[in-house]
């Protein structure tokens, strides 16, 4: 028994296609000249310089049915094992496989197409929503929505129980609207800076609102003790509060410690915290009612200009200057303590980064 192997002929401008004229083509299984819709006819004749701006074919005549017997031009229209796209990994990646390959790399498996030009990985796999323009993939409210969502039950018990016992108790103080702007800020930027300076991981939880919560507990220390300094008759409280101020300071060290082993997102950590304190200092009560000459207004004037400032840096960093190549910002979120303790999560900071451990 004879096999007869795949064989690939490159078109080009001084070697076209003897059927059509294309420069550009074929693939296998799908041919202009064999396609029946939609048929490349005048006006609408395909593409002969890029087979990537083909449509996909969903009637198709073949060899030695409906034209003329099989012969050596026409193999690629006879194909006993068809390679068609294959969605798989969580960046929406491409690839031309059998079914039984994408069905082993738990990808979404194209009957209907050819080409990974005719799928839309990335909007299949990662829009959730369609996008608005398919060639332009934004969904910006992603910086949002990231907040709401959790890698797991573990990871949501976690929310749950500070949103419980901390966020509950600060809101007592400071009202549920200004919770509100301090929580939801928080948790924006520090998803914005995750995406900004950690472009190929994926993030998901409010870890930077959480901690722009701990910076309000934290503003709020400070800003007793500056409130109590001219008043001697309070000095058991003042001393109460530097001993909470240096507990304090003791977790947040060690919170931040943390967030250098892998699978938590300092950076949100750190821009949640810091969005977190300028905000507390424009919304918190103390602000409005205890000014005293401590807190002016140029004091909240500032604060919100700063914050303002870093959301459009960020912003400007995200879509103008985007980081896409190897960087050490890489080390503050995953310390390599060891060989493979950073390796445990998967990514690098490269623009040709992949999550599949298939490929």
């Amino acid at each position: 028994m004879t096999k007869i192997l795949s064989t690939f002929v490159r078109r080009n401008l001084s070697n076209p296609d003897p059927k059509n004229g294309m420069s550009s083509g074929t693939v296998c299984g799908q041919d202009p000249y064999y396609c029946k819709k939609p048929a490349s006819v005048p006006p609408y004749e395909w593409d002969k310089t890029d087979f990537t701006n083909w449509p996909i074919c969903e009637s198709t005549s073949k060899p030695g049915h409906n034209d003329s017997a099989i012969s050596r031009e026409d193999r690629h229209m006879t194909c006993e094992l068809l390679g068609r796209p294959c969605c798989h990994g969580i960046q929406g990646e491409c690839m031309i496989t059998t079914r039984e390959h994408c069905d082993y790399v738990r990808g979404y498996f194209h009957e209907e197409a050819n080409l990974c030009s005719q799928v839309k990985c990335f909007e299949q796999i990662c829009g959730m929503i369609p996008f608005y323009d398919s060639t332009i993939p934004d969904q910006f409210t992603r910086v949002f929505t990231t907040i709401m969502l959790h890698a797991g039950v573990l990871h949501l018990f976690v929310t749950l129980l500070f949103q419980l016992v901390v966020m509950r108790w600060v809101e007592k103080f400071i009202g549920w609207h200004r919770m509100m702007f301090i929580y939801v800020g928080s948790g924006c930027v520090g998803s914005l800076a995750s995406a900004v300076l950690l472009p190929y991981q994926v993030e998901v939880g409010p870890s930077g609102a959480q901690f722009g919560v701990l910076a309000c507990m934290y503003v709020d220390i400070i800003n007793n003790i500056l409130i109590l300094k001219a008043k001697t008759h309070k000095a058991e409280s003042m001393k109460q509060l530097k001993i909470w101020l240096v507990i304090y300071s003791i977790i947040l060290f060690l919170l931040f410690f943390l967030g250098l082993f892998p699978w938590l997102d300092n950076w949100a950590h750190l821009f949640g915290f810091l969005f977190g304190i300028l905000i507390s200092l424009t919304v918190m009560r103390d602000v409005e009612n205890k000014d005293r000459g401590i807190k002016r207004v140029y004091v909240v004037v500032i604060s919100l200009t700063l914050a303002i400032v870093m959301f459009v840096v960020l912003l400007i960093l995200f879509y103008v200057v985007p980081i896409t190549e190897g960087s050490v910002l890489k080390y503050f979120n995953c310390l390599p303590f060891s060989d493979t303790i950073c390796k445990d999560m998967g990514v690098s900071i490269t623009r040709g980064s992949t999550y599949s451990k298939y490929t």
